[in-house]
């Protein structure tokens, strides 16, 4: 799960595996130690209405809920779009690059703009 952080945007994008564990445990959960301290982000389903985000203790947790989930980890919908009444939440899976390949393609999904690039590079 890679987490971006833009002005007052939270971008997470997360990999096949990643949304089947989320689809299937309804959590997610990573981090990274800075100097002494600890970042964690979170992504957890609930039982509310609309995506909520908060920070605490160190750790961001973006909460979506349970109906929202799983349509979006059961679709072709490339993301969920939320606007919370302190940041806006991007949720998205993440595509392959059409320049060259990583060693997490076979866990992406297909970047829909590829075309004869991507086979050129795969082929």
């Amino acid at each position: 799960m890679k987490l971006r952080v833009h002005g007052n945007t939270v971008r997470l994008r997360l990999r096949k595996s990643e949304i089947d564990r989320f689809a299937n445990e309804g959590i997610l959960e990573e981090g990274l130690r800075i100097g002494a301290g600890d970042l964690g982000y979170r992504l957890e389903r609930f039982d509310g209405d609309e995506v909520q985000a908060d920070f605490d203790s160190g750790v961001l947790r973006i909460y979506v809920p349970s109906a929202v989930a799983a349509d979006w980890v059961h679709s072709e919908e490339v993301g969920i779009y939320a606007t919370t009444p302190t940041v806006e939440v991007i949720l998205e899976k993440e595509f392959r690059r059409t320049s060259q390949k990583t060693e997490f393609d076979a866990d992406l999904y297909p970047n829909p703009r590829a075309g004869k690039h991507l086979q050129q590079i795969e082929g």
